[in-house]
């Protein structure tokens, strides 16, 4: 019996105050934010929840801790 994949996202788009940047996976956002997951219960904590919301709804809204700047973060749907 074949194994096969199930592809949940292509990618991470960020959306910082209308510039974009495209990451390819979820974690790559703990280094973009500078939060050291491994050593800092509260950001290991807080990478926790944006991963659940981000796969339950594809998109997070985390502009209340952008000091007053937009910042979207949501998954690229897959291709195929």
């Amino acid at each position: 019996m074949a194994i096969k994949k199930i592809k949940i996202y292509e990618g991470v788009r960020v959306n910082y105050d209308h510039e974009i940047t495209e990451l390819n996976y979820i974690c790559e956002l703990w280094d973009m934010f500078g939060w050291d997951i491994k050593n800092d219960p509260q950001a290991k904590e807080c990478a926790d929840m944006i991963t659940r919301d981000l796969l339950l709804f594809h998109y997070v809204d985390l502009t209340k801790m952008a000091n007053g700047k937009m910042l979207i973060v949501e998954l690229i749907p897959p291709k195929d």
